[in-house]
């Protein structure tokens, strides 16, 4: 029996992914895989136009979004998935972070005039060029985990066939229910580069948007237990994204933190991601074991690396179709209205 597999952490257009709902819909088609979530940061706006195309393609859909939560260090994401995107918790929520975000582009601009480098907010789109490089990518030659040149020549032709012309997403707002888009720092990076004022996009992050750098500015970010109130009431399932980005100092700070963000809603952890060794994604699993929580795995999927202009991309994380049933059994499927 062919084993299948699933991808439960992707980014489209309507966050800082290159590729429009639609579209990555069907480039996880024709990678084969059996079932996928969206999970732009911020925002539901894409979730609609994806599972029409998922609908289209029989190819199993789960609606999610990625939240960012205040750490003292490293970065705190959740996954929400299978989320009511009607919510108006959820939607409230997903509101103000994009508000913290425009505000936060607001200052990083000011900060970079003051560098010399000019930018106006309508300069800031969500037209990402594929040879972009994510501030978060699943798929960087330094972690090895985008897809052998066999696989892009198999699927070239399998892509090609069934890629379907989207509608323009890059605009400010949804068409489908004017749900506001999430624009940050990727695009900013892209912003200076595309107007010659920074040679490259690492060149942008590294200079002058990383965290620590001279025009980095924080983001206001609600409480871990703010998110997770959201994405419950939302009728959603959390899970803790790569943990590893937590920069906890020990197991045990890893353990009480998760131990913690369990009572206040969370459901799995992720323990399949680009980011983790084997090693750490032994660990993560034991440890969602031991707090009875469940597993999921993705590959923070946004674009295609420089240069490989076919193919899926999806990785050589290799998430298996088992993690879903316990997670369909914690969430039964239901019918979402778009």
């Amino acid at each position: 029996m062919l084993q299948r597999f699933i991808d439960l952490h992707l980014h489209s257009s309507a966050s800082d992914g290159r590729y429009p709902p639609a579209r990555l819909i069907e480039m996880a088609h024709a990678r084969g895989l059996s079932a996928v979530a969206l999970t732009d940061h911020d925002t539901t706006a894409g979730l609609a136009e994806a599972a029409r195309r998922a609908a289209e393609l029989n190819l199993e859909f789960i609606p999610g979004i990625e939240l960012e939560a205040a750490h003292p260090r490293g970065t705190l994401h959740i996954l929400g998935y299978f989320i009511d995107p009607n919510s108006p918790a959820l939607q409230s929520l997903a509101a103000r972070a994009i508000e913290s975000r425009t505000t936060r582009n607001e200052a990083i601009l000011e900060k970079l005039a003051a560098e010399g480098l000019h930018l106006a907010m309508s300069d800031l789109t969500n037209d990402l060029p594929a040879n972009a490089e994510p501030l978060t990518t699943g798929f960087n030659e330094q972690n090895g985990s985008h897809p052998a040149p066999s696989e892009l020549s198999n699927l070239k032709s399998d892509i090609q066939s069934s890629m379907s012309q989207s509608p323009d997403r890059h605009i400010a707002k949804s068409p489908d229910r004017q749900i506001a888009k999430s624009i940050g720092r990727p695009h900013i990076a892209h912003a200076l580069v595309r107007t010659h004022q920074v040679k490259d996009f690492r060149t942008a992050f590294t200079d002058y948007l990383a965290d620590g750098a001279k025009c980095f500015v924080p983001l206001n970010l609600p409480t871990a237990e703010t998110v997770l109130s959201a994405i419950t009431t939302a009728h959603g399932l959390a899970s803790l994204a790569h943990p590893v980005r937590l920069n906890c100092e020990s197991s045990l700070e890893l353990r009480t933190l998760a131990k913690r963000l369990r009572e206040a809603g969370l459901r799995a952890i992720e323990t399949i991601h680009p980011s983790h060794t084997p090693a750490q994604t032994v660990d993560y699993e034991k440890l969602a074991a031991e707090l009875k929580l469940s597993a999921t795995g993705g590959s923070d999927f946004h674009r295609l690396p420089p240069k490989q202009g076919h193919g899926i991309g999806f990785g050589r994380v290799k998430v298996p179709y088992e993690l879903l049933i316990p997670l369909r059994r914690l969430h039964p499927f239901t019918c979402v209205s778009f």
